[in-house]
């Protein structure tokens, strides 16, 4: 009898990108149709439960996970929470700077206060996903967006451009993910062309990208599975990445860009 897994994806736009690509190419449906391979995970029985919404603050995705709990948890499974969260919280801070017309400066009380409320939430988060599932995988958000500075970037930001803002949250993301002994995806290492980017946004994962995202989860999951451990996990580049055998053997393998 094979083990019941459940990957439930929860987040913003990095997962929840349909609406910037062609129909079935979205994250999601890119880790369904992977996790549901003849080839690979094999051994187990998959279900992708998708609750992420294009837009999503940190604080919505609770929202999301109370929403998961209220329908109720497959019984005799192993659920997987992934998730993608502190995106918006950075843009939002990026428009509240630019608004102020003038350099970027993270010891004003206004942004250490909005720092403060994202941290709280976020571990609040945190928490709550460790207790509720049996494992939790955190994605970090991007470190840079080419063709983002010229639309989003606040003016004068020459000592404090955006990518500095995101490296703050990314930093948080990864520290808390390795303090917590959670296995994580460093999707920064992914999105590194402009290509893997939607025409339509800047900010939204192409086709290409997604496609990206999707392997990179996967894979982490394929090691969360494969090992039964709980533990961080050194980022994949686009150019190493991880692939597995059919007995799960992790090897390596290089992957060119398509």
């Amino acid at each position: 009898m094979k083990t019941k897994i459940d990957v439930y994806l929860f987040g913003d736009s990095i997962i929840e990108n349909s609406a910037y690509v062609k129909d079935n190419h979205d994250v999601s449906n890119l880790i369904h149709s992977k996790l549901k391979t003849p080839s690979r995970l094999s051994n187990f029985d998959i279900e992708v439960c998708h609750h992420a919404t294009d837009g999503a603050l940190t604080a919505d995705i609770r929202d999301q996970v109370r929403r998961a709990k209220l329908h109720g948890l497959r019984r005799g499974a192993t659920s997987i929470a992934v998730f993608t969260g502190g995106g918006n919280d950075a843009l939002g801070s990026l428009d509240y700077l630019k608004h102020r017309q003038k350099n970027f400066d993270i010891s004003t009380p206004e942004f250490l206060d909005d720092w403060r409320y994202w941290t709280n939430v976020y571990n609040e988060l945190l928490e709550e996903l460790i207790y509720d599932f049996h494992y939790t995988m955190p994605c970090s958000i991007y470190n840079e967006i080419p063709t983002f500075d010229v639309i989003r970037r606040p003016p004068r930001s020459t000592l404090f451009p955006y990518t500095t803002l995101f490296r703050l949250y990314n930093d948080y993301i990864i520290q808390k993910a390795i303090k917590l002994e959670l296995t994580y995806c460093d999707i920064r290492t992914v999105m590194e062309s402009p290509t893997d980017y939607a025409s339509v946004s800047p900010i939204e994962p192409s086709e290409t990208g997604g496609d990206w995202i999707a392997e990179l989860i996967v894979q982490h999951i394929d090691i969360l599975l494969t090992n039964k451990i709980r533990s961080s996990r050194p980022y994949q580049s686009k150019k190493n990445v991880l692939t597995f055998s059919s007995h799960h053997d992790i090897i390596n393998s290089s992957v060119s860009n398509p």
